[in-house]
């Protein structure tokens, strides 16, 4: 189901694409894109609009996200170095990662919702000067 979570969690709501689109505010084509991605890179603020519109959290509907630079930043054209953050809930203490790319945009803020007690925090990211 990895690569399908999205077709999933619609169907098991009872939405179509149009749908599902209009509840999170993108284009019917930007859903087609990302169910048939398999894995690829979603931006933090769609999979936020989609988790948000299909009522689960985002770690439960794209658990091995990366998280995007957002429009008008590029990354480098060069190898990019990727990272894994570890992350442990303060509430149950459950570790979960996220990856990050270098020449992401800088600083990356986001939500960042536990996948076992749903416990949200916002998280931001900066490079050490």
């Amino acid at each position: 189901m990895e690569e399908n979570r999205l077709k999933h969690f619609r169907i098991v709501a009872g939405l179509s694409v149009a749908e599902l689109a209009a509840k999170a505010k993108i284009t019917p084509a930007n859903i087609y894109r990302i169910e048939g991605l398999r894995g690829k890179r979603v931006r933090l603020s769609t999979m936020t609009k989609l988790a948000k519109a299909l009522g689960v959290s985002e770690a439960r509907l794209f658990p091995t996200a990366e998280i995007k630079a957002a429009p008008g930043k590029s990354a480098p054209a060069r190898a990019l170095t990727r990272w894994e953050i570890i992350i442990r809930c303060p509430k149950c203490l459950h570790r979960f990662r996220l990856e990050v790319t270098e020449g992401e945009a800088d600083p990356i803020e986001g939500m960042v919702i536990c996948p076992v007690c749903a416990f949200s925090q916002t998280i931001s990211l900066r490079r050490a000067s």
